[in-house]
């Protein structure tokens, strides 16, 4: 999942993580980092188990093969409905998104952001904010969901001078946040962002690495384009104008047609044979 894809995620969870209920919870297995192909089934845990209600999963996806994000209900168009559960037996990166329980009077819980890797590591942050002075640790996982030592890095920076199964931020403070991820045996995760509030209050705001180029860059871009153009059209300019400039070569110059001096030149010569034949 790129960037762009896990910064609009974040700002929907930030948006949505206060507004749920505390009738019920929504908890994921084997949990909300996750990679293309696995599964993963999520389940609504009513705080009163003597509760009769049933409760949906929804979700809404921060990216989608055709369509803009949208909000669905388990066995729309995506997993298999249970038992106040959803199963999704085949994992893929347009999965990630927020993921809640609902119920049919229109209660819901808080959500559970999901992110689904097609990388062959993960390295596996907290989906939603954390607080300056929290303790974090971060974990790479391979796609057998194990533990692989390996170096941390944050914005590209490397943090770890040796391989280890995972960085402790103990205590997070508000430099902390960033782009991280691992990389262990030639191969890398997709980086996956950490949100530190500080304690004013505010919140990581990164923009994506892949964003927009700035004016400079755009321009060069431009400009390197139209001499592609070029580049490609010169051939045929310089080939058209030699063709014309042949054409013009051979052309009579005292005004008849070029066909008909190419005539009478032929009848000339098939006179001149016919005449020696006779002699």
């Amino acid at each position: 999942m790129n960037k762009s894809a896990v910064m609009h995620l974040l700002v929907l969870a930030s948006l949505w993580c206060c507004h749920g209920t505390s009738q019920v919870s929504l908890k994921v297995s084997p949990g909300p980092n996750l990679f293309e192909g696995g599964f993963f089934l999520l389940k609504c845990f009513p705080e009163d188990q003597a509760e009769e209600e049933e409760w949906r999963v929804c979700r809404n996806t921060t990216k989608q093969p055709t369509s803009q994000p949208t909000s669905q209900l388990c066995g729309q168009g995506w997993g298999q409905q249970l038992m106040n559960s959803c199963k999704v037996g085949l994992a893929v990166t347009w999965d990630s998104g927020l993921y809640w329980c609902q119920s049919k009077e229109g209660a819901v819980s808080s959500t559970v952001g999901i992110r689904v890797e097609s990388s062959k590591l993960l390295v596996v942050v907290p989906m939603l904010p954390v607080s300056e002075g929290e303790d974090v640790t971060l974990t790479c996982l391979d796609r057998d969901r194990s533990s692989v030592s390996a170096h941390f890095y944050r914005d590209d920076l490397q943090l770890t001078s040796d391989p280890r199964p995972d960085l402790s931020l103990r205590p997070v403070s508000w430099s902390d946040r960033g782009w991280y991820k691992c990389s262990a045996r030639d191969m890398e995760s997709s980086p996956a962002l950490l949100q530190v509030h500080n304690r004013s209050g505010d919140w990581t705001e990164i923009a994506p690495t892949n964003s927009a180029p700035e004016p400079d860059s755009a321009h060069t871009h431009l400009v390197l384009k139209v001499l592609c153009h070029l580049l490609v059209l010169c051939p045929y300019c310089i080939s058209t104008v030699l063709m014309i400039s042949l054409y013009q070569r051979q052309r009579p110059t005292d005004g008849r047609p070029w066909h008909k001096e190419k005539n009478e030149e032929s009848e000339d010569a098939v006179a001149a044979v016919t005449t020696n034949h006779y002699f």
